[in-house]
């Protein structure tokens, strides 16, 4: 469950069920203003609906996406626009027995099949590969390529990142202070593989509900002060 509510990727996130029998799910984020959440800065991001099993139902943000499932929960068929890589209007998605997502392809209007997404997991359910090819041209390419790794904890360790046409490889670092917090540091990697100098360092304090799903993640500048927060709202 880590991998995706500690990725800072709500795509991701999104892998895995949401536990705890909710039906809603509304994200806000706020800005903070001289130490303080600015009410006036908050910002409804998109909603989200779900089944009695936590599979996505609705997602509601820049454009409504429907998720429709069999009677076993196996595949659904996404209605709805994708802008990355290509404009799709149809996704078609393929789960394992244990309900996660294991592949998804996008289809364009004509019923083209323009690009692919596999997910690979661990024996604990938890993410640990994602790929996404490219087949606009009938030639597949991968574009984005994701790995990740955790802790004894299951918490996310580490990921790395490679994006084509990019002249590096990224990596992010998790760790994890007596007080709760996450520090993100984000290394780029050298021409010949290795882990090359930290190009950035982000603090987040993490909570979760008694399921394990996020509830508030609070971003924190370098000096220690909040940044911005986003709250995860569900409903039942």
């Amino acid at each position: 469950m880590y991998s995706q509510q500690m990725f800072d990727q709500d795509e991701l996130r999104g892998v895995t069920r949401i536990r705890g029998g909710y039906h809603e799910l509304i994200r806000y984020d706020y800005e903070y203003k001289f130490g303080k959440v600015d009410i006036q800065s908050k910002n409804k991001i998109y909603e989200m609906r779900f089944d009695s099993l936590g599979n996505t139902l609705l997602h509601k943000g820049l454009s409504d996406v429907e998720y429709n499932f069999n009677s076993n929960h196996a595949i659904s068929t996404v209605e709805g626009i994708a802008f990355a890589p290509c404009i799709c209007t149809k996704q078609v998605a393929n789960y394992n027995s244990n309900g996660m997502k294991i592949s998804q392809v996008c289809y364009l209007s004509d019923g083209y099949a323009c690009s692919k997404r596999i997910f690979v997991y661990n024996k604990k359910g938890l993410l640990t590969m994602y790929k996404e090819y490219d087949n606009r041209d009938n030639n597949p390419r991968v574009i984005h390529h994701y790995t990740f790794k955790y802790n004894r904890d299951n918490k996310l360790e580490l990921t790395k990142e490679y994006i084509l046409d990019s002249p590096n490889f990224y990596s992010w670092v998790y760790r994890y202070n007596t007080s709760g917090q996450v520090i993100l540091d984000r290394y780029d990697y050298n021409s010949n593989g290795t882990i090359g100098e930290l190009a950035s360092s982000t603090k987040y304090m993490i909570k979760y509900d008694s399921f394990g799903n996020i509830i508030e993640s609070i971003e924190y500048d370098k000096v220690g002060e909040p940044i911005s927060k986003t709250e995860y709202l569900y409903t039942k």
